[in-house]
């Protein structure tokens, strides 16, 4: 698992952003082996945690993008912090399910 900072780079305090994309290979075919990334807001003060979406990966004997949408108002900088956790599950060490990128538009 590994946790990724959303910075503001839009400058807006409520950036318009919908989508947060997912770029991963996951070749097994095996359920249970995939990648997912969650996007997370957290409160600046309380830290309480709530995931606004989850994008998970599809297999493919390629690297596909995998999107989930949420809505244009759901930022907001001044109250809260974001952040986008990934996770590789794998049933055997000799799968190779792999994220490659993410993005937040």
């Amino acid at each position: 698992m590994a946790h990724y900072n959303v910075t503001n780079v839009a400058g807006a305090v409520n950036p318009a952003w919908t989508t947060l994309e997912l770029g991963a290979i996951d070749t097994s075919g095996v359920a249970g082996n995939q990648v997912t990334a969650t996007l997370i807001r957290v409160s600046r003060c309380t830290g309480a945690q709530l995931a606004i979406c989850t994008a998970t990966s599809v297999t493919s004997t390629a690297g596909t993008c995998t999107p989930c949408t949420f809505a244009a108002n759901t930022f907001n900088f001044n109250q809260f912090v974001y952040y986008v956790e990934v996770r590789i599950s794998r049933t055997a060490s000799t799968v190779s399910e792999l994220a490659t990128t993410l993005r937040i538009f």
